[in-house]
């Protein structure tokens, strides 16, 4: 009996307890059955436990799991075998606590001596029960499910176990928490100190490559690859900064290592492999690597449990040390600094006349499409024709037109380097596009939030070359943010431009040919034309609104959104407070010439250059005090702090310029749209006009022209309606954002340390924007009702 029972306990099966005694056992007592069944049962539970040990090391996909599976019986297992060999050999030994009499083994001290184990092993069992869901093998083989348990399940499980009444259980959970956060620190070990994503268990990992064949090197082989982060496997102990923090230092290292390393960018390293020097010595100039045993000492000092303040601050403290000997070598803040004035000018619209050749040449191309040059391409869903080298070609015949603005003894380098890195393209989807707005979904044919037709009639992309080392300040995903901004924008320069061009139809000559001795035949004319200029007071009334609109909406953009928010994120990125940055030295360079705008009020603000005649516009150079970029602190931030604070930016500039408002950019858009089609109506009306004033009213043709002038006449009415309508809910929709938004300038804001007054652009009130477009003082409900009671 003995012997069978001390069998099961030490976890092999006994034929007599299967699993319990046979109730036609003879000779034992009801309480002796019920304590060697009790017996039984820890066996049984110790068999189990080694059979799913066995299994789980074998063929669990997490290696934390296995790590765990392997302490269980390592460790667990082992240490109440143990206690087995102990109880049993105290009975060879006849101890006199545990043998009586007649050597009669007392099984309450047998019982005694497995106290607390019964706790314990049904918490293993339950354990392994959990890890093996999900999980079956057929043959031989695992196969898994959705639903099999992640590593990092297993951690906040185990931190949640350890806070519990019993001593034991805590013990226990104290150390498979400790094996269970060494092993995920080794993955993230083998991330942190060389970038690599782990060999085994990387599915496990809660840092994944993104989608796609990534971004070849070069001729070479070699590609880049890029990576996000998959929260679902990201334990709960780890912050989000933490968290991006890691990923940013693996990128890093991955793209250095791609790139050939640091020491390829260092003349004393370049120097060095031609001339046949060791690696050992090359690792003094690769920063990355002589690093290596630093970085490993601070991931040593990580105590289980570990606690998420002591994480990031190792985290913290690699990121730091790598940004410093390293990143900041490969990429100094003067860098950054050119290519954020780079995108400043060129997809903010910065630069106004890039604004105007862009749109000018735009229009050409759509106008020779319809002439009927190439027939081929890509058919958008207003039916425009387009091809990739077509796109191309209006980017480049725009630079031509920014470069003939240059003098020829000065060199606009920015204007250089945006030719480099800049061109336009057919929009195509790719693997590495993300949603750039809380609010903004997929955009389809028909979204009303998408602006990347209005240039050109189909979607085009205004793309970025991200090169090596900027891919460590610069993502896909902001750049994807960049253009949607340069749409919006230049979708509502474009519209102004349109709108402001009509006023050159309205210069009527009076001097008609062969009416200059006739006054009464002039008198009539006179006449005539007083008529139609009352009879289209409405749609011109309508066409100034509609341009006070854009053009307010658009200074407030540029002065309060784009270059407040820019100016405070250039002082973060050079490192210096906005008072100290104006004291620094500066430098006085000649800017390139520039297009003047004689009319709009809109020059100054927001950099636009919109001619409101449209044929002659003014030249002249201006001379423009501004900082040299290379002279920056020699303390700068990390650049994943850079990056961090980069795309709070760009959150801040959404959430300026109303983009992240469905609401108001679908009604925005409504009204582009039908500003457009006014201009569209308006300049065939002109034409018409142009016809009847040619005094061939008498002929038959006067009868069909003044049925298209009427024609023309009640389209433009129902257009002004149209675009009135959209003006008041666009004003309703800024006064409900006002009242939505709290007051203060945002997340930048708080980050920069600096204040900013109520009512300015970004993240807070929007007070000044809408005391310009005061609605009743803009005329707009009182020309709608005097024109319905015309």
């Amino acid at each position: 009996m003995l012997h069978e029972l001390f069998i099961i306990l030490s976890g092999h099966p006994s034929p007599l307890f299967a699993p319990n005694l046979p109730p036609t056992f003879p000779l034992v007592s009801p309480a002796e059955r019920t304590l060697l069944n009790s017996l039984a049962h820890l066996g049984n539970l110790h068999i189990s436990l080694r059979q799913q040990c066995s299994q789980l090391v074998s063929i669990h996909p997490s290696t934390i799991a296995r790590a765990i599976a392997s302490a269980i019986d390592a460790h667990h297992l082992q240490q109440f075998r143990g206690q087995v060999v102990q109880v049993e050999a105290s009975i060879l030994r006849r101890e006199s606590g545990v043998v009586g009499g007649y050597d009669i083994v007392a099984l309450a001290r047998i019982k005694s001596d497995f106290e607390g184990w019964d706790r314990i092993l049904q918490y293993l069992e339950d354990l392994t029960s959990l890890m093996l869901g999900g999980l079956s093998v057929n043959d031989g083989v695992a196969s898994k499910d959705g639903n099999w348990v992640r590593g990092a399940h297993l951690i906040n499980r185990l931190r949640k176990d350890i806070h519990t009444g019993y001593p034991s259980l805590e013990q226990v959970s104290l150390h498979l928490l400790q094996v269970a956060e060494t092993a995920w620190l080794r993955q993230i070990s083998t991330w942190v100190l060389y970038g690599r994503l782990p060999a085994f268990g990387s599915e496990d990992f809660y840092i994944k490559e993104k989608d796609g064949d990534g971004q070849r090197i070069g001729d070479s082989d070699v590609m880049l690859k890029e990576y996000t982060i998959d929260r679902k496997l990201l334990p709960e102990f780890v912050t989000p900064e933490a968290a991006s923090s890691v990923l940013f230092i693996g990128r890093s290292l991955s793209h250095i290592r791609a790139r050939g390393g640091a020491s390829l960018y260092t003349p004393a390293s370049k120097a060095a492999s031609q001339s046949g020097t060791s690696a050992a010595a090359l690792s003094v100039t690769s920063p990355e690597l002589g690093l290596l045993t630093t970085h490993l000492s601070i991931l040593q000092t990580l105590q289980s449990p570990l606690s998420p303040q002591k994480f990031s601050t190792a985290i913290s403290a690699i990121r730091l040390s790598l940004s410093r000997h390293t990143l900041q070598t490969l990429l100094p803040a003067y860098k950054i600094v050119e290519v954020l004035y780079v995108f400043r000018e060129f997809f903010l619209l910065g630069r106004g006349e890039f604004a105007i050749a862009l749109v000018s040449q735009a229009d050409e191309k759509v106008l020779d499409r319809y002439r009927g040059k190439s027939q081929q391409g890509l058919v958008s869903s207003s039916g425009t024709l387009l091809k990739e080298g077509e796109a191309a070609a209006i980017l480049t015949r725009a630079w031509g037109i920014l470069s003939s603005y240059q003098s020829e003894e000065v060199l606009d380098e920015r204007l250089e380097h945006a030719r480099e890195l800049l061109y336009l393209s057919i929009h195509k989807p790719t693997s590495h596009s993300s949603i750039p707005f809380p609010s903004a979904k997929k955009t389809s044919a028909k979204d009303k939030t998408d602006f990347s037709d209005f240039l050109v009639g189909s979607s085009v992309s205004l793309n970025f070359q991200i090169s090596w080392p900027m891919e460590l300040f610069l993502t896909h995903s902001d750049v994807d943010k960049y253009d949607r901004i340069f749409h919006y924008l230049i979708a509502s320069r474009k519209c102004l431009i349109s709108l402001q061009s009509l006023w050159h139809g309205r210069r009527h000559s009076m001097a008609i040919p062969g009416l200059i001795h006739d006054r009464a035949e002039a008198n009539r004319r006179r006449e005539k034309l007083k008529r139609r200029a009352q009879r289209e007071r409405f749609i011109w009334a309508t066409a100034s609104l509609a341009v006070f609109f854009l053009e307010t909406l658009a200074a407030y953009w540029q002065e309060e959104v784009i270059e407040t928010s820019f100016n405070r994120f250039i002082s973060l990125v050079r490192g210096t407070p906005e008072e100290h940055r104006r004291k620094r030295k500066r430098v006085r360079v000649v800017e390139p010439e520039r297009e003047m705008d004689n009319s709009s009020s809109t020059d100054d603000d927001d950099g636009s250059d919109d001619n409101d005649e449209g044929s002659s516009v003014r030249i002249q150079k201006d001379t423009q005090t501004v900082e040299d970029p290379r002279n920056v602190p020699e303390q700068q931030q990390d650049p994943e702090s850079l990056a961090r604070a980069h795309r709070l930016y760009l959150n801040f500039l959404i959430r300026g310029l109303f983009l992240s408002d469905h609401d108001f950019t679908s009604n925005y858009r409504i009204l582009l749209e039908a500003c457009e089609r006014l201009c569209t109506w308006i300049s065939r009306l002109e034409k018409l006009h142009a016809l009847a004033d040619l005094g061939v009213d008498a002929s038959s043709t006067s009868a069909d022209d003044q049925s298209q002038v009427s024609t023309q006449l009640a389209s433009l009415d129902e257009a002004c309606k149209g675009i009135r309508k959209s003006l008041g809910k666009l004003v309703e929709r800024l006064h409900g954002i006002d009242e939505e938004r709290s007051k203060g300038a945002g997340a930048l804001v708080g980050l920069l340390g600096m204040g900013v007054e109520d009512g300015s652009g970004g993240g807070g009130k929007i007070d000044r924007l809408l005391m310009r477009l005061n609605w009743d003082s803009m005329g707009g409900g009182d020309l709608v009702g005097r024109r319905d009671a015309m």
